[in-house]
């Protein structure tokens, strides 16, 4: 009886603190990205009530949580997948490799205790690996991030700047044979994007990329393609 309940404390110990990962990812992006996003503040504030309801009611606060946690994770899941597939962007894919993380911590402690079937050795073998498996993502992200480099800008190159999810300026003029001098200010991942042009740069966070141009005169649109950033439109103009 004694290790039954201490495995139930140990699987409630592990429910929060998934709880509180995936309560982190709602911060820390709203940090990057130094605006609120609505949805992100709803759940983080739905979180709350989750863990203040397990507290009076272990049940209905883990079914609570529960059901949180697979929203949050079904609802982020584009986001969560550009992120994650792109390590040396650290801003995004360390705050979303958490939010992964905590999720299946989350998850597994739900199961656990509303199956009543989970043991502290379980427990505490789940939480381990998580932890290595967090630690290992977040240092691969820092080296990745820290070997990044940028691109020079060159004489006669025509420069737009990604900054707070917008383009500076939207209308680039450029001529044939030229380039263009993509400048990211943002804490996060960017894209410049030319589909006609088969065009398609990843700009880290700080980083800037030149990209030279081998195309017909004429009108060419240009976008950022990461998730969230469908308003970042310019129009590139060849001469």
């Amino acid at each position: 009886m004694v290790t039954e309940t201490t495995g139930r404390s140990r699987w409630l110990s592990l429910l929060r603190w998934g709880t509180y990962g995936m309560m982190f990812v709602p911060v820390a992006i709203t940090i990057v990205a130094q605006v609120f996003i609505p949805p992100l503040v709803v759940f983080f504030v739905l979180f709350i009530v989750g863990l203040v309801l397990l507290g009076r009611d272990e049940r209905k606060g883990t079914i609570t949580l529960g059901v949180l946690g697979l929203l949050f994770f079904g609802l982020n899941i584009p986001f969560i997948v550009d992120a994650v597939g792109h390590p040396e962007s650290w801003s995004e894919f360390i705050p979303n490799v958490i939010g992964v993380l905590s999720v299946v911590a989350a998850l597994a402690a739900v199961t656990a205790l509303l199956r009543n079937k989970g043991t502290e050795r379980a427990a505490g073998v789940l939480a381990r690996t998580l932890v290595v498996l967090g630690v290992v993502a977040i240092a691969g992200s820092v080296i990745l991030t820290l070997g990044l480099e940028s691109d020079t800008a060159q004489p006669g190159d025509v420069t737009v700047v990604a900054e707070d999810v917008e383009w500076d300026p939207e209308q680039l003029e450029v001529d044939g044979g030229g380039a263009v001098f993509v400048e990211n200010k943002d804490l996060f991942r960017h894209t410049f994007t030319v589909e006609d042009l088969d065009i398609s740069e990843d700009l880290a966070p700080g980083q800037d990329v030149r990209v030279e141009l081998s195309a017909e005169p004429g009108e060419y649109e240009f976008v950022c393609e990461v998730p969230g950033h469908e308003d970042m439109e310019g129009t590139l103009t060849v001469r």
